[in-house]
């Protein structure tokens, strides 16, 4: 049954509290020393002030009193801020000891009392709750910041403060309440004649002791499993659970799922007739939604799987977080920063329901888990399993697991141990997958004999396309692929490469002095000299002719290409200069119409050879092909790069566009690879419908290479995609929600503050499920 624990306007969850309670009463007593210490402390002050009126003459005796019952590392309070207050006292103890009683006696609000004597002492929210508290550690509770955030994000049910956007005194009146309300309604129930102090105690320690903190963790996500297990075979039970959950929550999620089909809408209709008191018959309701469609939604899903979505949602933010942080604090305890990491909750990773969830880390080098061995953590109904597993990618190896059976056997120190033990082995295994880099890989793409004619023919060529259309990648694995072609037996591939392939990247401010030639000041016998240097191109071309003289076939004569990035971004008749002329194909070395040019600092003739070639790269979001020198058009061939989704296909495990379009259904769990596949798909065939746009502005299918992890493809659509999109319409926010997003995608922009959102997974799925349509066409 789902409970929930009220303080004021908002709640807790009692079956989170409930596991911190129960690791935590495990955990006291191993830790009595230091709790007997905080009571005897604050019972000090508490004792003294009962004892003496506080005035001018006996408050320094007062601070006295709390700084020796404190002792040298006692967290209470530090050295500093005791020389803090006694330095206040110094300088007006009248003045302290009458803002001090008044803060203890006052009969205004504790917010009030606080906020005045903060105004007037400028003293930090931690050293007053401790004079509080040591007036009346029945009444109030030492102040813990981050404490306090971390309960609320381990333990809000449904409704949680910002506590950014309250006072100091009301997030300390705040605090104090939460604590109360603990030790009242939760921890009073296990722990005879609980107090205040044990609920601030139980506070500190479940956020802060990391051994407390993560066995809690393992103990909810234990007992989380095991319930899910029991609810797989028990519709009527499940549904009785689901009802418990707040009213407000079905509601949230009644109006999530309106007006959308499939298995959203048998859910929607589940939920309509358990917000309505009426009796749920899912069999009934899913044939009336099957009917709709002509095939068979329910082929994936069964009555838990359905069910199961609507209640992970209620904890989904809670789990997520003790996932997240029980890798980070593996990691860390393992000492391997360089590990990444990857979970499945119970949602499932294609967004099917499961009963269990797990989570692994794995060396960032090998890209995705799925490529790697892994150190894991399985949470199974009843079990809680460890150690060392393969990704789905690389060869199966055997190795002993471990595991805990039941809550008793939990421990996060046996986990860190398990890791550490096999921590050597983890790294040998995936040693073994990590190769070399070599310069002689390429990747051989079909198209790259035709470019092999268009070179032959005319000597150089311009790839063109949209941004992220694999223009710069396809000229470098096209230009080792060719040298390669080209090697005599005796030639190494490594050294051919270094000296025959060279790459720049033009730019508004290169020039002639930096591609053909320029000069350089160099100091000789005292003296500035000024000599001639010469550049990219000049040094390519002496190279290349060098080869072909000595070769002793031209016609087979060691080719060196030249690439050249972005080549749109240059003034490219001020950098080819005279040259430009020289690169033709019946101009060169050899050739019936050779020609040299004299180079204006060294005098020296400059010819191009027939075995030197050069490639272009040209983003066509900077720069339409039809703004191109003309003079540049007719010497160059050009070859179009649109978006290429075939190649997404099989990069991201689909088998073609049909396989894509069933794995976005919502049948089949919107997988948020395919999802984004399609839309990409969307947003750029509205853009080659926009007279403002068009072709050149698509978005290119490698911004979603590696995008094997749902977390990657968010970092890809939050850094890449969508800034590119704000780029092309020029910051108009209004125009691309229209164009692009129908008026929608108000989870991936923030539109009144003119930025993009700060989104997860899940909020992009709905966004891109919305954008493609439910059955995966384009709306």
């Amino acid at each position: 049954m789902v409970n929930l624990v009220s303080v004021g306007e908002f709640d807790l969850d009692e079956g989170a509290l409930q596991a911190a309670v129960d690791t935590y009463l495990d955990f006291k007593s191993t830790d009595e020393d230091q709790r007997n210490w905080n009571r005897e402390v604050l019972n000090s002050g508490h004792s003294w002030l009962n004892q003496r009126d506080l005035t001018a003459d006996t408050v320094s005796e007062y601070m006295s009193e709390l700084r020796e019952a404190t002792g040298d590392d006692h967290p209470i309070l530090s050295e500093e801020d005791f020389d803090d207050l006694e330095a206040k006292v110094a300088d007006d103890a009248g003045n302290f000891v009458k803002n001090l009683v008044a803060l203890f006696e006052d009969e205004s609000s504790l917010e009030d009392r606080i906020e005045r004597f903060r105004t007037n002492q400028d003293i930090d929210l931690t050293v007053i709750s401790a004079l509080l508290t040591t007036s009346d550690p029945d009444r109030y509770v030492l102040y813990d910041e981050e404490g306090f955030e971390t309960l609320i994000r381990y333990f809000t049910g449904l409704h949680s403060p910002d506590l950014g956007d309250l006072s100091v005194g009301k997030r300390y009146e705040l605090y104090r309440d939460y604590c109360s309300t603990i030790q009242t309604d939760v921890l009073s129930e296990k722990l005879a004649d609980a107090t205040l102090q044990d609920a601030q105690e139980f506070v500190g320690t479940v956020t802060h002791s990391a051994e407390c903190r993560y066995n809690f963790i393992l103990r909810y996500l234990f007992r989380h499993t095991s319930r899910l297990e029991e609810f797989e075979d028990q519709t009527s039970v499940f549904l009785d659970e689901i009802r418990t959950l707040p009213q407000a929550f079905l509601r949230e999620q009644l109006e999530a799922y309106e007006g959308r089909q499939k298995i959203a809408k048998i859910r929607y209709d589940v939920l309509d007739a358990i917000l309505d008191g009426a009796s749920v018959d899912i069999d009934e309701i899913a044939a009336r939604e099957n009917a709709n469609h002509e095939k068979n939604i329910m082929n994936s899903w069964d009555d838990y799987k359905i069910l199961a979505q609507i209640y992970y949602n209620y904890a989904k933010d809670r789990v997520e977080a003790y996932i997240e942080d029980l890798l980070d604090y593996l990691r860390n305890e393992i000492d391997a920063d360089q590990l990444s990491t990857h979970y499945v909750t119970y949602q499932g990773a294609t967004n099917i329901p499961s009963t269990r969830s797990w989570a692994v880390l794995y060396p960032s080098v090998l890209g995705d888990h799925k490529s790697a061995y892994q150190l894991y953590i399985y949470f199974y109904p009843n079990e809680i399993e460890y150690g060392i597993d393969n990704g789905s990618d690389v060869p199966r190896k055997e190795y002993d697991d471990e595991s805990f059976e039941s809550e008793d056997e939990i421990s996060i120190q046996n986990v860190v141990e398990a890791y550490r033990e096999r921590l050597d082995t983890f790294w040998r295994w995936n040693e073994e997958l990590i190769e070399e880099p070599d310069s002689a890989e390429y990747d051989e793409l079909p198209w790259f004999e035709t470019v092999e004619k268009h070179l032959q023919r005319k000597k150089q060529i311009v790839f063109h396309g949209p941004p992220g259309t694999g223009k710069t990648y396809g000229a470098l694995n096209f230009a080792k692929w060719w040298i390669d072609r080209g090697l005599d037996e005796e030639d190494h591939f490594d050294d051919a490469v270094e000296d025959r392939l060279r790459m720049v990247t033009f730019h508004p401010t290169f020039s002639y002095e930096d591609f053909i030639e320029g000069i350089t000041a160099k100091t000789r016998d005292g003296d500035l000299v000024y000599e001639p240097k010469a550049g990219v191109f000049k040094e390519m071309a002496e190279d290349a002719v060098e080869a072909y003289e000595d070769a002793d076939s031209k016609a087979d004569a060691p080719r060196y290409i030249l690439i050249i990035d972005e080549v749109n971004r240059g003034n490219i008749p001020k950098i080819f200069g005279e040259t430009i002329t020289l690169i033709e194909n019946d101009k060169r070395l050899g050739e019936p119409n050779e020609m040299r040019d004299e180079l204006p600092h060294s005098e020296d003739r400059l010819v191009v050879p027939p075995n030197l070639y050069i490639i272009g790269t040209m983003n066509t979001a900077d720069r339409s092909i039809a703004l191109v020198d003309a003079a540049i058009r007719r010497r160059f061939r050009f070859r179009h790069f649109p978006p290429n989704y075939e190649v997404l296909y099989d990069q991201l495990g689909f088998d073609g566009e049909q396989d894509v379009k069933t794995k976005a259904s919502v049948e089949e769990g919107e997988d948020l690879g395919a999802l984004s596949i399609l839309a990409l798909s969307a947003i750029n065939e509205r853009i080659r419908d926009s007279g403002n746009l068009g072709k050149g502005k698509q978005v290119g299918h490698s911004y979603l290479i590696g995008g094997t992890t749902d977390e990657r493809l968010v970092e890809s659509w939050k850094n890449e995609i969508l800034p590119l999109l704000d780029e092309y319409y020029f910051g108009d926010m209004e125009r691309l929600k229209e164009h692009i997003f129908d008026g929608g995608g108000e989870s991936l922009f923030n539109w009144k503050e003119q930025r993009i959102a700060d989104f997860d997974s899940d909020a992009l799925r709905a966004a891109l499920s919305e954008l493609v349509g439910e059955d995966g066409e384009v709306e």
